[in-house]
């Protein structure tokens, strides 16, 4: 979308409110709290991993440079996959320091076991 489409479309929903929606948090259902049998991870821990990636990648105060992270177990249980999105062009530098971090915890799990 271009810049003058994006302007466009502020404008028109301008015109439904002046007052953007009131932020609110969108509590997890209890059903997904439960450990299902066929996860390793808990939700809880999911989530921690996201917070602690989502710090690490952080690399700008700058708040017209955001990045996301997903983290979601493998059906298997044996990994994580872990999505990450930004935008601004520094996704390819976020990309390798996750890979690198992803690396050395592997390498100590492996030791560890």
């Amino acid at each position: 979308m271009s810049l003058n489409g994006l302007s466009e479309n502020v404008f028109l929903l301008e015109k439904f409110t002046k007052t953007p929606d009131i932020p609110h948090d969108n509590p997890i259902p209890a059903r997904l709290l439960q450990c299902h049998p066929l996860r390793t991870l808990k939700l809880e821990h999911e989530q921690s991993i996201v917070s602690a990636l989502s710090f690490l990648s952080s690399y700008t105060d700058d708040c017209y440079k955001v990045s996301a992270i997903c983290v979601e177990e493998m059906p298997d249980g044996r990994g994580l996959f872990i999505s990450i999105a930004a935008n601004s062009g520094e996704l390819r530098k976020m990309k390798a320091g996750l890979e690198r971090l992803a690396k050395i915890l592997m390498d100590e799990a492996k030791d560890g076991s």
